[in-house]
């Protein structure tokens, strides 16, 4: 086991605790230094909050004892120390502490993998989700080593993983609770297909973490983070895949969008966006004409 890791588990269950300050900390000290320092110290980097708090948390959290209960759940655990954490995300300015992953990790850091991501609203049209339906089958017909990223969300999120899983593709969902928590619970078939078919759930909380609206945003970051670029199907201008299209744009990534009707409230963040410079998307192969991608299989 990496000694490291006790620590960088300690601090990821410890809330209070993200990874801004988390980089405070190893500015000056390695991780297990870190984990050790006296309130005080503490106190003079993160607070004198959240110090008190920590130096509390630390004293009554069993980092062994924790271990077991995840691999009991089949849950891993990825630090930032570790080979298997993504460089993708490992660029970002705030990179997870942790990765706990359900399934197949190797999903996270595959050589010759195009990580790509669909986003869009909960309450899509019929036309949104045949369109992301077609998008997905096509990336999978003209390169098989492509993964589709996504939420795990009703509609668009939930068909462009159905859609990667019937054609055998790999597809990553992160989520904005603990990956022990099915959520939406509606999609727990698709979650455990993802698992079964060598996909990944991901997620940045610890294990048993609730739902909390201020995470899903969070977790936005790491499905943009982790693409190459991001597709918006539908969705609102305040929507979360509005957000996860803001996160690509500030981290380089390629933005395109879907136009939709104009009287459509669902048609406001890829509209907003088309406006601001993504790529419109028009055609069913246009994002893998983009990419330079092959003819590919036989429909």
């Amino acid at each position: 086991m990496d000694g490291s890791l006790p620590y960088y588990l300690g601090f990821s269950h410890f809330l209070g605790i993200g990874p801004i300050k988390f980089n405070a900390l190893l500015k000056n000290f390695d991780v297990k230094t870190a984990y050790e320092l006296s309130e005080s110290d503490l106190s003079r980097i993160v607070g004198p909050q959240t110090g008190k708090k920590f130096v509390e948390f630390r004293s009554k959290f069993d980092p062994m004892k924790k271990l077991d209960e995840l691999k009991a759940k089949k849950i891993e655990v990825i630090t930032r120390a570790g080979p298997r954490y993504p460089y993708e995300l490992l660029a970002l300015s705030d990179a997870p502490i942790c990765l706990y992953v359900k399934g197949n990790s190797s999903c996270l850091q595959q050589e010759n993998q195009f990580n790509f991501a669909v986003v869009g609203t909960r309450k899509a049209s019929a036309y949104g989700l045949k369109t992301t339906r077609e998008i997905v089958v096509e990336f999978y017909r003209r390169n098989p080593d492509t993964c589709i990223i996504s939420g795990l969300a009703y509609a668009v999120d939930a068909t462009a993983h159905e859609a990667a899983l019937e054609m055998d593709g790999a597809t990553i969902a992160f989520l904005g609770c603990g990956v022990d928590i099915i959520y939406p619970y509606g999609n727990k078939r698709l979650y455990e297909r993802i698992i079964a078919q060598n996909g990944a759930i991901v997620s940045e909380f610890p294990p048993s973490q609730t739902v909390v609206p201020g995470l899903f945003i969070a977790r936005n970051r790491l499905i943009s983070g982790l693409s190459k670029g991001v597709l918006v199907v539908e969705g609102s201008k305040t929507s979360g895949s509005m957000i996860t299209a803001r996160y690509a744009a500030e981290q380089g990534k390629d933005v395109f969008a879907l136009p939709g009707q104009i009287d459509n409230s669902t048609s406001e963040a890829p509209h907003v966006l088309i406006k601001e410079g993504a790529i419109i998307v028009t055609a069913v192969s246009d994002i893998c004409d983009y990419y330079g991608f092959g003819i590919g299989l036989p429909k």
